[in-house]
């Protein structure tokens, strides 16, 4: 059962269908799969891709028009940053989040309709937008960078409440009397949050979570009556997930916000606002052919072959053999390790039969043909046989070691339960590290 099947999207998310071959092919066996997703267009020919079932095998179960129920409302609005303010559009989604959370039910509160919410979610597609703005928002609502209220500030909001020139300031829109209407304190600080791949869970006091993609999935929350998008969505299908929260009461009446700046991709969408207020699904396409992706997986699939052309009763972890020395291995460790070593020497010295074995495995595990398999086994950059299974067999009999170590270390390239840094990434949704230069 695959949920969210629109998630797995561009080279990460060939690295998984891919990976799904290889799984698929080591368990030898009739594989059913059952995936999900509520915003992808040609969805059939997509999962076909995902799990390389034949496309005539793919059978697509979606509502009928009639069987939709039209009810209740939504708010949308675009907010574009003034490039002539001097101000970064970062600012302009801080001031934003500061001010939509106090536009919703204040939380406690027992007298409300319960059509608007009472927390936010703010939005962003780069886990380095998302830190800076939880810490600059953090800051703004007056706590510390330890995340502990600072006793000697007040929020930036409480420059908004009620004074002697407040007729004055709410000319120019710098008097927030309608959150003091609503319930909201203006010198009462909003609890921040944070959801990405680095924080697990949420948390439920908050009244606003910045977050990434992370949140877009496996989370039903009924309190969440406002959305916060920073910048264009890199997808529709995600920007829908986002902007349709899971979990509301069906009267509810959503808030969602974004703040696009004046160039770009933004300056696009804020002209063809119609594409952010009735969003349509592209057809995704997987780059399960990409050249980058299948010299990854190709490692990758090695790994397991030897894994299944060395397992006996001897039970050891290539991943773990592969990655790091072993100068006093275990007897079950030393066997697999020394059937390992036979089997790298043969490719090594070009032995036609093991040579054979490796490339009729490859197009099995991975699905293709043996045209791209010979590339991927011959050809730079990172070839197979002449670039990886070298390097690894280097590293095996010479345990690491370097033939010049210097004051910088002994060992070649190592990472324990990493093998072959340098051909692969650590995870599937990494970026693979050349290391070029060491220092």
């Amino acid at each position: 059962l695959l949920d969210e099947v629109h998630t797995y999207a561009g080279a990460t998310g060939a690295q998984a269908a891919l990976t799904l071959r290889r799984w698929r092919h080591l368990l030898a066996a009739p594989i059913g799969w059952v995936g999900l997703s509520a915003t992808l267009g040609d969805a059939a020919r997509f999962f076909a891709d995902l799990t390389g079932a034949h496309p005539d095998r793919v059978i697509e179960i979606t509502p009928t028009v009639e069987e939709y129920a039209e009810e209740g409302a939504e708010y949308q609005v675009l907010l574009r940053g003034d490039p002539g303010s001097r101000t970064s559009l970062l600012s302009t989604t801080i001031q934003t989040a500061m001010l939509l959370p106090r536009l919703l039910d204040p939380p406690g509160a027992t007298d409300t309709s319960g059509l608007f919410g009472r927390r936010a979610f703010l939005f962003t597609d780069d886990l380095d937008v998302t830190n800076r703005l939880y810490d600059d928002l953090r800051d703004a609502e007056a706590y510390t960078i330890f995340g502990r209220p600072d006793a000697q500030r007040l929020p930036l909001a409480n420059i908004r409440r009620a004074g002697p020139d407040a007729a004055v300031r709410d000319v120019e829109g710098q008097r927030w009397r309608i959150c003091e209407d609503i319930g909201h304190p203006l010198d009462r600080r909003l609890i921040v949050g944070r959801t990405t791949s680095q924080d697990a869970g949420v948390n439920q006091a908050a009244n606003i979570v910045v977050a990434t993609a992370a949140l877009e999935v496996g989370f039903n929350d009924p309190l969440v009556g406002a959305v916060i998008q920073h910048k264009a969505p890199r997808g529709m299908a995600s920007f829908l997930q986002r902007k349709g929260r899971a979990g509301r009461g069906r009267a509810m009446r959503p808030i969602t916000l974004t703040v696009l700046s004046d160039y770009g991709r933004d300056r696009a969408f804020y002209q063809a606002f119609e594409h952010l207020f009735d969003p349509t699904l592209e057809p995704q396409h997987l780059p399960i052919r990409n050249p980058y992706v299948l010299k990854i997986q190709a490692v990758f699939a090695l790994f397991d072959w030897l894994a299944a052309n060395t397992g006996g009763y001897e039970k050891a972890w290539q991943w773990d053999i592969l990655s790091r020395p072993h100068p006093q291995p275990s007897p079950a460790v030393r066997a697999v390790l020394d059937l390992t070593r036979t089997k790298l020497t043969q490719l090594v010295q070009g032995d036609p039969a093991t040579i054979e074995s490796l490339q009729t495995y490859l197009v099995s595990a991975l699905g293709l043909s043996r045209d791209i398999v010979d590339t991927l086994l011959w050809e730079a950059p990172r070839s197979l046989l002449l670039e990886a299974v070298p390097t690894l067999v280097r590293r095996l009999f010479r345990n690491w070691e370097l033939a010049f170590p210097t004051a910088a270390g002994t060992l070649d390239l190592q990472e324990n339960f990493h093998p072959l840094p340098d051909f692969v990434p650590r995870s599937l949704f990494s970026d693979l590290s050349l290391p070029e230069v060491r220092v």
